[in-house]
């Protein structure tokens, strides 16, 4: 058994932090509960009318989002049965991001934000599998080349870029476009980003506070043709848990369709394919509750209160008990749902890794630093577990 061995001051300051260790960290809810580029067109007998409607036609289409994000179709399905006033309950704010109207009609794109826990209980009321917890920020590179120039990545024009960078927060999956800045420019360039330069690609990496990075390449042609426009696009994953999206996908452009929208709407796709991977893997696949005892190395204060709201944000971790803490360990037990290798999975993408060694489970950063060297490709299939069975 561990004992505290620490000066009264720093057990009084520690027993306030695990007092808080039983209500949730949330820091990220706003991203994951936001639902932006909501659009609405009403016609109504009057203005007024029609944009009423459309501020209750959007709070639908936007919970609906949300349900799809954090659950699946067929749960926003089932969902779908609640009435304008119980989804108005659930609303936090709105914001009108556009609007334009007449008499009779009224256009708008909206974003709404809701109640994390309000929508916590309606889906296990409904007995809904699903995650709210968040990945760690991925960095995107988007790399551009038209008609056969040379790659860019920071230089203009780079309308792939440009759709990134316009991409709205939220989602279970936080995507960073980098500035661009001359920090950026000196760090790492196009014909690096290709090659897969890993000690540049990780010193980019740690500038935006990640080790996750996915660059992603589009190859554009016919962009000045009489035809479509068709773009190949290309998601080369870098780092300890980016989520696997395809290798190679193309795209052609849309009847009437300018070469923006189709970015629009290709950056669009890859976002929901990310977002739907990471929830596939971190949904709990068992609601059976079991419990792992793991030591936590610690460095220090900071270092506990790290691994704490870590837990504290995982939707698989139910609960966890400390059964001693002092300066450089902790012994807790945890209680999650889902297989352990699920719940290996779900640390790894969030920067932490579980290993058996010396007797015991050991809950360590990967890469025993906050930024792990990235890994190439090859490397970020997760191999079979090997770990000894559960103690």
């Amino acid at each position: 058994m561990l004992h505290l061995r620490l000066p009264l001051a720093v057990i009084l300051l520690l027993g306030a932090v695990l007092a808080l260790s039983s209500a949730p960290v949330r820091a990220q809810d706003a991203d994951a509960f936001t639902v932006t580029e909501v659009p609405v067109d009403v016609r109504a007998a009057n203005a007024v009318a029609a944009r009423e409607e459309a501020l209750m036609t959007g709070q639908r289409e936007a919970f609906k989002r949300l349900i799809e994000r954090l659950a699946s179709a067929e749960a926003a399905q089932r969902l779908s049965q609640l009435s304008d006033a119980q989804i108005t309950e659930l609303v936090r704010d709105f914001t009108i991001d556009e609007e334009r109207a007449s008499a009779v009609r009224y256009i708008a794109q909206l974003t709404f934000r809701f109640h994390p826990e309000s929508v916590r209980r309606v889906l296990r009321e409904a007995n809904v599998a699903f995650t709210d917890t968040q990945a760690r920020p991925l960095l995107v590179l988007p790399v551009y080349s038209a008609d056969g120039r040379a790659p860019v990545l920071w230089d203009d024009p780079n309308p792939w870029r440009a759709a990134w960078a316009a991409r709205p927060s939220g989602g279970l999956v936080p995507l960073v476009v980098p500035m661009g800045d001359l920090a950026d420019v000196v760090t790492l360039d196009a014909a690096q980003a290709l090659a897969g330069n890993i000690e540049r690609l990780t010193a980019l990496a740690q500038r935006y506070g990640t080790a996750d990075v996915l660059v992603a390449v589009a190859d554009a042609t016919n962009t000045e043709g009489d035809g479509p426009a068709r773009v190949e696009v290309r998601m080369v994953p870098y780092g300890p848990a980016v989520p696997q999206l395809f290798e190679r996908r193309s795209y052609t452009a849309q009847e009437g369709e300018e070469l923006r929208a189709m970015f629009d709407r290709i950056t669009r796709d890859v976002a929901d394919a990310l977002n739907n991977t990471y929830k596939e893997m971190a949904t709990p696949r068992q609601e059976n509750l079991s419990s792992l005892s793991a030591l936590v190395p610690l460095e220090g204060l900071n270092d506990w209160l790290a691994v704490r709201d870590m837990l504290n944000r995982l939707a698989l971790v139910r609960g966890f008990e400390v059964v001693s803490l002092s300066r450089d360990e902790a012994a807790l037990v945890l209680h999650h749902t889902g297989d352990r290798q699920q719940l290996e999975q779900l640390l790894a993408s969030n920067g932490w890794a579980l290993h058996w060694e010396g007797g015991f489970w050991q809950l360590r950063r990967a890469g025993n630093s906050p930024f792990p060297a990235l890994l190439p490709p090859s490397a970020n299939q997760p191999e079979q577990s090997q770990l000894p069975p559960l103690r």
